[in-house]
């Protein structure tokens, strides 16, 4: 047993050695690009002047830099205040530190919320930590890891307080309608209401700053988003883009839009009429969120809940499936792309697929559990 023990012990340490060796990149990688951090339209914001037509007139004196585009909700760039302060170089330090930390309040959290033991969040966060979503969203400056961390208000005892914080989450808004339908369906206008506040507050204060009219303002972020949002990696609505691309379908353009959202409403629905473990439900919705609308690699850090899930299940074939298709969106299509050469477009179909499954698989997973618990 002692001799197990040693090799477990030299099983963690390897994984954490790897795991640092992976955020190490990714902060090396942030120093080096952070080409997606909202700071140069922010430093625009504060200036007065309003970023997304100054993106959307061809960004003449190359104002906003690298590949920011803004693209996100209004609050963003009144959030991200505090680092206009600073020049380019030390704001993007301060932003990989900063989403460093949220992946590690994330990770703790929702293990925590699920019961994890010390050692089995040890490894959640060795395997979270060398993921290539976490690198890449760490050295690309992205937001993903502020969105996760935002959205597990879910679990807040305080409901106002967690939809505060959701919706705060929701300035990056590819990840807002599958949970934002639920909480509506479950918890009703009170939770509207308190989902909307940190939009509306960012939109109207956003409006009023760059002395704009609020109906002006309102649709800019999407026109952006029109432009500057590439193809995603195994989602609905970047398959009916390509689709219509290909036909030169206004049809198919529409339903690229329309289906997502009408599906989101559908799932949503679904998950509310159906009450379980609020760690399922966010793991459900996550997913949902990334078959339905465009996501790159970096946002699959939403995987984290349902990679959580699944290592909790006593069903070791749904588990294991579902853990294999999560640790092939983390480590293995990165792989794919780089030694077999395979595009992420001919991926796409296989990855909606898998994801589709994946969410089955954990559908399948709570019912097991549901006819255990009620055969005790």
């Amino acid at each position: 047993m002692l001799k197990n023990r040693k090799i477990w012990n030299v099983g963690y340490f390897l994984l954490a050695f790897m795991a640092f060796i992976s955020v190490a990149q990714g902060l090396n990688n942030a120093l080096i690009y952070s080409q997606d951090f909202q700071w140069s339209p922010s430093v625009l914001f504060w200036d007065g002047i309003n970023p997304y037509n100054y993106y959307l007139n061809g960004n003449e004196e190359n104002r906003i830099i690298l590949s920011q585009a803004p693209n996100y909700l209004h609050s963003t760039y009144i959030f991200l205040y505090p680092f206009t302060l600073l020049d380019w170089e030390s704001a993007k330090v301060l932003w990989a530190l900063s989403s460093l930390l949220f992946a590690v309040i994330s990770v703790w959290f929702l293990c925590h919320t699920a019961g994890c033991t010390f050692y089995e969040t040890l490894f959640v966060a060795c395997i979270f930590f060398c993921s290539t979503p976490l690198r890449n969203s760490i050295g690309s400056g992205q937001h993903s890891t502020l969105v996760l961390l935002a959205f597990c208000g879910f679990f807040l005892k305080r409901g106002w307080l967690g939809d505060l914080s959701i919706g705060f989450g929701f300035f990056k808004y590819s990840f807002m309608p599958p949970l934002f339908l639920y909480l509506f369906f479950v918890k009703g206008i009170k939770s509207f209401a308190f989902l909307i506040i940190p939009s509306v507050i960012g939109w109207l204060a956003f409006s009023i700053y760059i002395g704009s009219s609020p109906f002006e303002t309102l649709m800019l972020p999407l026109k952006v988003s029109s432009y500057a949002v590439s193809n995603g990696l195994g989602d609905l609505m970047t398959i009916l883009a390509l689709l219509a691309n290909n036909f030169d379908s206004v049809a198919l353009r529409a339903l690229s839009y329309l289906m997502p959202v009408a599906l989101s409403f559908l799932f949503a629905y679904y998950l509310s009429k159906n009450p379980s473990e609020p760690l399922y439900i966010f793991s459900i919705i996550s997913v949902s969120s990334l078959i339905l609308f465009k996501h790159l690699a970096y946002d699959y850090v939403f995987l984290l809940p349902a990679f959580i899930y699944a290592l909790k299940s006593h069903f070791s074939r749904e588990s294991g499936f579902a853990l294999a298709v999560i640790l092939f969106n983390w480590f293995g299509l990165k792989f794919i792309h780089h030694i077999f050469l395979i595009s992420n477009e001919d991926m796409l179909p296989i990855n909606f697929i898998l994801l589709l499954s994946l969410v089955l698989v954990l559908m399948r997973i709570r019912i097991k559990e549901d006819s255990l618990l009620n055969s005790i």
